[in-house]
């Protein structure tokens, strides 16, 4: 009751300055300018771009991104949003489906979250009927890999496509040093396996979002102060928090995981898979 007497009192441009505030302390913050990495301009690819808070993290952290994105209308959001980025040459923006092959291809958007929209149509049974279905570009992960340069990390979250895209690093010569997928099966592990990474983790995206980056984390980048949500894939590479651990653990715990539905604290979530070589 009183909470409800105060907003009703409270003029409509405090609040906002409140919320605007709030969304400033969330991040991502650059608190410390330099970096550890020797190289600044080290790439970053954010395959999913969908809402950009990885790519704004990525930048935030002083790394070059380049973000892939299947739906127009996310990717015209995109340019407008980080207008300054592509300026500067920091970001690049490729409008494209990530899959098996090149061609066209369907492209299911969700009409209340865009996280779901998807090329695979195993998927359509899982998103009620908030569908609707466009055509768009299609090609191969690798194919963008070589165009516009191997990265220091890649980050993959495409609804189920994943296994696609980290099949197709089979065909490069030079990979990734870390790699991240939603952990859809296990076949993506074993994959990054024979690919040559040799340490894995299975991050809890439920539970990440209770983390924060404190100084004594820092390894990656800039310092960069954030609180993550459902649409971050969170920390990446040295600042992955928890032990690496070898294949047959990975596969392990995902299988652990697998026999029940997951939950973090009573709320279902989901994981993904990082990989190091």
């Amino acid at each position: 009751m009183l909470r409800d007497v105060i907003k009703s009192s409270t003029p409509a441009a405090l609040i906002r300055v409140r919320r605007k505030a709030l969304d400033w302390l969330r991040g991502p913050l650059v608190v410390w300018p330099f970096t550890w990495q020797p190289d600044e301009a080290a790439l970053i690819y954010d395959v999913g771009l969908c809402d950009g808070g990885d790519t704004e993290f990525y930048l935030a952290k002083g790394f070059r991104v380049v973000a892939i994105e299947a739906n127009p209308a996310l990717v015209m959001l995109a340019r407008e949003r980080f207008a300054s980025h592509l300026d500067e040459g920091r970001l690049t923006i490729v409008e494209t489906a990530i899959g098996s092959t090149k061609g066209r291809v369907e492209l299911d958007v969700h009409a209340s979250n865009p996280h779901w929209s998807s090329i695979m149509p195993s998927r359509r049974g899982q998103m009620d009927d908030a569908l609707r279905t466009i055509e768009v570009d299609c090609t191969t992960l690798d194919c963008v890999l070589r165009e516009h340069g191997i990265p220091y990390y890649l980050k993959i979250d495409i609804e189920e496509a994943d296994l696609d895209a980290v099949k197709s690093l089979k065909s490069l010569s030079e990979l990734p040093r870390y790699v991240s997928a939603e952990a859809h099966s296990r076949e993506i592990a074993q994959t990054l396996f024979e690919l040559g990474y040799r340490r894995f983790q299975l991050v809890d995206q439920r539970e990440k979002n209770e983390s924060w980056l404190w100084p004594w984390t820092w390894r990656e980048g800039r310092y960069v102060w954030a609180q993550f949500n459902d649409s971050h894939s969170g920390t990446f590479g040295r600042e992955v928090p928890g032990s690496w651990l070898t294949i047959d653990e990975v596969l392990a715990s995902f299988d652990a995981v697998r026999r029940t539905v997951p939950l973090f604290r009573g709320t279902p979530t989901w994981h993904d898979f990082h990989a190091a070589l």
